[in-house]
């Protein structure tokens, strides 16, 4: 029983990890756009 509640724990934090670093991605992902997008507009 204590093994498989740190399995779920340990499930749990990867889950976790992997929505941080999605969220942290796209954040990253979608300022670049932002910034990178009045640069390739033709002036």
């Amino acid at each position: 029983m204590h093994i498989n509640r740190k399995r779920g724990s340990r499930v749990m934090w990867v889950r976790f990890a992997l929505n941080f670093f999605l969220v942290r991605a796209l954040f990253i992902l979608s300022g670049f756009a932002v910034i990178s997008f009045p640069m390739r507009l033709p002036k």
